[in-house]
């Protein structure tokens, strides 16, 4: 037998030999794992998510029709894409505009949707805390969405600005703008110079239509008591502004209609005490009195005698005011008899 096809012989079994343990090894591995867009790792257990069918079953049931989500049919023709893991500003980053370490990995892993050939938008896949195992996060059904995340370059990481609802490939030092949201970025920028906002509490990741339902009971119990104030509170506002009735002239109210009231004893008016009148004090001759100038009667024959002047009483001040004192009339001289004779 010639060498040479005791060569080919001998290398048959031995190829066959070296082959067996790397056919098995791609029989443990599981089906083929989509391709990974850009920076960051994917776990076998997110990769297997998708690939096995976990992921399209999951988006019928939660946004398929007849559900509260975007209503798609996620029917036999549905594709995924290639899986991107997603990328976030650090504190640092928020805190230092020239930070060294700008970007960090988050839980979650965006993969796009193709229905038809046809993008139809991004499914978001997390590890959940609960499960300890990948489940769907949250579905945005924008076909502009895909696009953009498909461009995506292999050496960039796809940075998620929550805050202004961006999305930026971050090569080195440069960020893209792959979805300008409210960021005002539109070209190709230094991370030092981009003016980050930062986001607030994020959101729990969505995936159960049924989580609106308590939000909407809420409302509903507050749309309620609103009713029920509008119509109660009017109507004792004007039982308040309301004036009392009162009594026509000519009708004596009953005692029924009268307020409770208690009546409260009258208390005596005092009484001023009226001081006893002063008797008047004795003046001194001449002292404090105009003294009345008399004529001197003329003497008559038969010895008649002058009428004496009777001096002024004065009287006692009275308790009311004193009212206006007559005239003092001087008295006059007696006439003299008329008897023939002269007067002397």
């Amino acid at each position: 037998m010639p060498a040479s096809r005791f060569a080919r012989l001998l290398a048959g079994p031995a190829l066959l030999a070296l082959a067996a343990p790397v056919a098995v090894a791609l029989l443990l591995a599981g089906p083929a794992a989509p391709a990974r867009a850009s920076l960051g790792s994917v776990p076998v257990v997110v990769s297997d998510y998708v690939a096995d069918g976990s992921l399209q079953a999951r988006l019928q049931q939660l946004y398929g029709p007849g559900t509260k989500g975007a209503g798609v049919d996620f029917d036999s023709t549905t594709k995924t894409g290639d899986i991107t893991r997603v990328w976030e500003w650090t504190a640092d980053r928020y805190a230092h505009p020239a930070s060294t370490h700008p970007i960090q990995l988050t839980n979650y892993w965006i993969v796009a949707i193709t229905i038809s050939a046809k993008p139809v938008g991004v499914a978001a896949v997390w590890i959940n805390p609960k499960t300890d195992g990948p489940d769907l996060a949250q579905f945005t059904a924008s076909s502009a969405l895909a696009d953009a995340l498909a461009k995506v370059p292999a050496n960039a990481a796809l940075v998620h600005d929550s805050a202004a609802a961006a999305w930026f490939a971050v090569a080195g030092k440069t960020a893209d703008p792959l979805v300008a949201g409210r960021s005002g970025v539109t070209a190709p920028t230094q991370v030092a110079d981009l003016k980050l906002a930062k986001p607030g509490a994020p959101p729990a990741p969505g995936g159960d239509p049924n989580t609106g339902i308590g939000l909407a009971v809420g409302l509903l119990v507050v749309l309620v008591i609103v009713i029920v104030v509008a119509l109660v509170l009017p109507d004792r506002l004007r039982r308040a502004a309301r004036p009392q009735a009162v009594p026509e002239a000519g009708v004596v109210p009953q005692a029924e209609d009268l307020p409770a009231m208690t009546p409260e004893p009258a208390e005596p008016e005092p009484v001023e005490a009226q001081a006893a009148p002063k008797p008047p004090a004795k003046k001194a001759a001449g002292a404090g009195r105009t003294p009345v100038s008399q004529k001197p009667a003329a003497s008559k024959p038969g010895g008649t005698k002058p009428a004496a002047t009777k001096p002024a009483v004065s009287k006692p001040p009275a308790s009311k005011p004193p009212a206006s004192k007559p005239p003092v009339r001087k008295p006059r001289p007696p006439k003299a008899p008329d008897d023939g004779h002269p007067a002397a």
